[in-house]
């Protein structure tokens, strides 16, 4: 008869006269408490794997947290000041010697490059404006030599900004308008 799932038989021939069996042993081996031994072991096994699993995978999210998304996150932060056009912010990571070291350079190269180009850009609008004040200064002087008015002479330090060809230029303008103004004098008192 068939033995139960948890039983297995063993059927080997006890003796052989000739070729025919003499007959059977019938041994039955019960294996439910070994099975049952061996799932809780398994079972005991496949848990401690997967919180060992588990803690690795923690361990590597901490690490890569630490090693690569904080850095990222602080260049983020310093991206966003030099867009922000605060070009006196501190770059992180321009000590380390990866990929983030190397983007954490080429930033602070990038920031160093738009603060000059900031005060370069803020010199010359303050030159331009300097030139402007100059040649309106310039043309209310010449509107006054064309009114006839030629007795106030001109200071060349308004026009120092301008260089020494500018300078020149002016102390040529001043030595000629005591010309026009004794001319002037000589008309005025020629007059009745």
């Amino acid at each position: 008869p068939p033995l139960v799932a948890s039983v297995y038989p063993a059927q080997p021939p006890t003796a052989q006269a000739g070729r025919n069996p003499v007959g059977t042993l019938q041994v039955a081996v019960d294996v439910s408490s070994i099975r049952e031994e061996a799932l809780q072991e398994f079972i005991k096994g496949a848990i401690g794997s997967s919180l060992a699993a588990a803690l690795a995978l923690a361990l590597i999210v901490m690490l890569v947290g630490r090693v690569v998304t904080r850095p990222v996150l602080s260049l983020g932060k310093a991206m966003d000041a030099v867009a922000d056009h605060d070009f006196d912010c501190d770059v992180p990571c321009l000590d380390r010697d990866d990929e983030i070291g190397s983007m954490a350079k080429r930033l602070a190269k990038f920031r160093d490059q738009l603060a000059q180009d900031e005060r370069e850009r803020a010199l010359r609008a303050e030159q331009d404006k300097q030139r402007q004040r100059l040649f309106a200064r310039l043309a209310e002087g010449l509107s006054e030599i064309a009114d006839g008015r030629v007795d106030r002479p001109h200071d060349l330090a308004d026009f120092a900004s301008l260089g020494e060809n500018a300078q020149q230029h002016c102390n040529t303008l001043n030595s000629v308008l005591p010309t026009p103004q004794s001319q002037r004098r000589a008309v005025t008192a020629a007059q009745p």
